[in-house]
């Protein structure tokens, strides 16, 4: 099986470290969770992934051209409607798939409605949403579920595995229980050793 291969990868701001020497791969289809404590650099780490970030030393082999983000903050045009926020990121907006993932995110009743009117929770399934709607091979979570009460998390986190069974997802959590939940294979990143 093909997989991403981080080699020795470095990030660093001047003097400050983001993270530093971290090695580890990634199966290309299936859900891989980051998990560390605060400040380890989870969220550089997957910038320089996203190509948003330049490594400062280190080698990234295998990652998939199309990426969609889901960022930890929303990113929504607050001004915007639902669907306008999801037309925004789609080059070719196919308006069934977003109904479809709209209403499996319990959003279609909303999709009319300007973002700044909506709670911590409906914004962040209208990111979740946006992203998914995007073309993308590879899928990067962080911190995707925050502000979610414990019924809507679990139903997202089955909806997000079911729609992208063919596809790699990178997730970043701190909750052990939604790294279980979303499965595949968990990476602690302060555990892991220059190879």
């Amino acid at each position: 099986m093909e997989k991403i291969i981080i080699n020795n990868l470095s990030k660093y701001f001047g003097e400050k470290r983001g993270f530093d020497e971290i090695s580890f791969e990634i199966e290309l289809c299936n859900i891989t969770v980051i998990m560390a404590p605060s400040g380890y650099g989870k969220t550089t780490l997957l910038k320089c992934i996203a190509g948003l970030l330049k490594p400062s030393s280190g080698d990234m082999i295998n990652v998939p051209e199309k990426i969609s983000f889901v960022f930890q903050d929303d990113r929504l045009l607050e001004d915007f409607s639902v669907v306008s926020n999801i037309k925004f990121v789609t080059k070719k907006y196919d308006e069934k798939r977003a109904l479809d993932i709209l209403s499996k995110l319990d959003l279609k009743d909303l999709q009319s409605t300007p973002v700044k009117q909506l709670s911590g929770g409906m914004k962040r399934r209208v990111a979740i949403a946006r992203a998914l709607c995007a073309d993308y091979d590879l899928l990067i979570l962080d911190e995707p579920l925050k502000g979610l009460d414990n019924e809507l998390r679990d139903r997202t986190i089955d909806f997000i595995k079911e729609y992208n069974k063919e596809k790699t997802v990178i997730v970043v959590t701190h909750d052990i229980y939604e790294a279980e939940k979303f499965g595949g294979e968990i990476i602690q990143l302060d555990l892991l050793k220059s190879k």
